[in-house]
């Protein structure tokens, strides 16, 4: 893997891109908060751009897109009271000092899937005019951007081979690769990206800094208990079992106990009322 030398925007300190997951559509907004990503720590600490895509019942993708100013708190914004199973949300600094446009903000979403990554820019792809692949580009970009044209290329690949079977984590992280690998240059070496959808989900890690936790059994929920209320007061939710995993700059340690590190090369497969595990990445 070469070294990088240009970075994808990226907020100066805290997470640029999460991901939670819950076996409880009505406790997903109770994830993140209970691995210790609570509101003080989910901030923009500069002008940037925010999205959000949330799984929703009936396999609806929700997505929230807007530009955040220095200091705004992100919980609010990932929508605490759609009831959902998992959400992936990113955040995106502009070199210029003012946010990108939401266009150009990930995650990306496509018939059913997601995909959204930090780290290096990857190039545009190229892609033979007249290809069946070219038609979807044409159809489908907004931004005309790099990390957009992989995720409508990748995910059109895995929608189609979906069709015909059931897909596996190591079916998903290949189909990645193999868009993104042939990418890497001495510019784009060091990425994450994460690839789900509503019942299956992988996150790559060629590089970055990665921390994921399981999250189950919550006492005293950080969101649903009353401000000050003592242990016996608070509310706990005994049957949630989710995962939180969270990426930023290569200095960057989510705070509380529990966190564990996925390794350069690394992927970890998210499927539904099964733990977090790793795979070869």
């Amino acid at each position: 893997m070469t070294e990088a030398a240009q970075d994808l925007p990226t907020t100066s300190s805290g997470p640029t891109l999460w991901m939670a997951t819950a076996n409880d559509r009505k406790l997903l907004r109770c994830v993140l908060p209970a691995a210790g990503l609570t509101d003080d720590v989910l901030v923009a600490h500069e002008a940037s751009g925010f999205g959000s895509a949330l799984f929703a019942a009936g396999g609806e993708v929700l997505q929230v897109k807007r530009p955040v100013e220095a200091g705004a708190a992100l919980g609010p914004l990932l929508g605490p009271e759609v009831r959902a199973v998992r959400q992936v949300g990113c955040l995106v600094r502009s070199d210029s000092g003012t946010p990108p446009r939401s266009e150009t903000v990930p995650p990306f979403r496509h018939k059913g899937w997601v995909m959204a990554m930090t780290g290096d820019v990857p190039p545009l792809p190229q892609v033979p005019e007249g290809s069946e692949e070219h038609a979807l580009l044409q159809r489908n970009l907004r931004a005309h951007t790099g990390p957009e044209a992989v995720a409508h290329l990748i995910i059109s690949r895995v929608y189609r081979s979906a069709s015909q079977r059931a897909l596996s984590a190591a079916a998903l992280v290949e189909m990645v690769n193999g868009v993104l690998r042939p990418l890497e240059s001495a510019s784009f070496g060091r990425w994450v990206a994460v690839l789900t959808s509503e019942t299956i989900g992988v996150v790559i890690n060629r590089g970055g800094a990665v921390h994921f936790r399981t999250v189950e059994r919550v006492r005293r929920c950080v969101q649903c208990s009353p401000d000050g209320a003592r242990d016996f007061d608070g509310v706990n939710h005994p049957h949630l079992r989710g995962a939180a995993v969270v990426s930023g700059e290569a200095s960057y340690m989510p705070p509380g106990p529990g966190w564990r590190v996925l390794g350069a090369n690394e992927a970890l497969v998210l499927e539904n009322d099964a733990p977090a595990k790793r795979i070869d990445g």
